[in-house]
């Protein structure tokens, strides 16, 4: 997450999300995965290659101080992610976001994919999968946002788990649920529940029936609506896995 891209239409749906889990009775803490600019993405001019605010919501949004207020009774972590010394800032994290029951994790691309190296200068923008991996050993249920890419969709689900999988999240897709936001670009809310069976009914019913989807289907803000599980027992991609009977 940068200050520059705050107050945009990812930001409706994530004030959205998280206000609907709070209401609900649930403590979220929010780590931001914070960066500052990043020279890589920058042109020879020092202008950034990526076009920001093209589709802004929040007009009194100009910095991640100004979300949080969007985020009332919320816990924050928003040290900056670093390259070196990324397992000590993550146990920082940890401690700061240890009353929660629910955390988001907030980097500028999702979780990582196989073509960044984990301390590689761009890791600073994806979630690594050990770090998922330790709030739900904490008890934690974890949403991760996840910027969708231009992959068909079974591919690029099939990515994801694979790599989970590979890395020993130990976690069946049936238990990952999906609240997508499509707005000019799709984006994705993974929400990974911990293996408490009771606990994770509450969440999937209390999604299929949160209020906060009825009234984002303005095309001018965008459409978030719950998918449902990671990969649908009758989709394509579950009858080519193993892990479904």
């Amino acid at each position: 997450m940068q200050d520059r891209y705050v107050g945009d239409c990812g930001d409706y749906a994530k004030v959205k999300i998280l206000n609907a889990f709070k209401d609900w009775g649930l403590t979220v803490g929010v780590n931001w995965y914070k960066v500052s600019d990043l020279g890589f993405e920058k042109k020879a001019d020092g202008s950034f290659k990526q076009d920001d605010g093209k589709y802004r919501v929040y007009d009194d949004v100009h910095s991640i101080a100004d979300l949080e207020k969007k985020l009332p009774d919320m816990v924050f972590f928003d040290e900056e992610v670093p390259v070196e010394g990324r397992e000590e800032w993550h146990q920082r994290a940890r401690e700061a976001l240890k009353d929660c029951k629910v955390v988001f994790l907030d980097p500028d691309n999702g979780i990582r994919c196989k073509s960044v190296g984990k301390t590689s200068k761009r890791s600073v923008k994806y979630v690594l999968h050990d770090e998922i991996k330790d709030y739900l050993a904490d008890g934690k249920t974890v949403i991760v946002y996840n910027h969708r890419c231009r992959k068909k969709e079974t591919k690029y689900f099939k990515d994801i788990y694979d790599l989970l999988q590979k890395e020993g999240v130990d976690v069946d897709a049936r238990d990952i649920g999906v609240i997508t936001y499509k707005k000019g670009t799709t984006r994705d809310f993974l929400v990974f529940t911990t293996k408490n069976k009771n606990w994770d009914y509450f969440i999937n019913v209390k999604l299929k029936s949160a209020t906060f989807f009825d009234d984002s289907s303005d095309w001018e803000i965008g459409k978030l609506f719950y998918r449902g599980s990671f990969i649908p027992e009758n989709s394509e991609l579950a009858d080519s896995l193993y892990y479904f009977d």
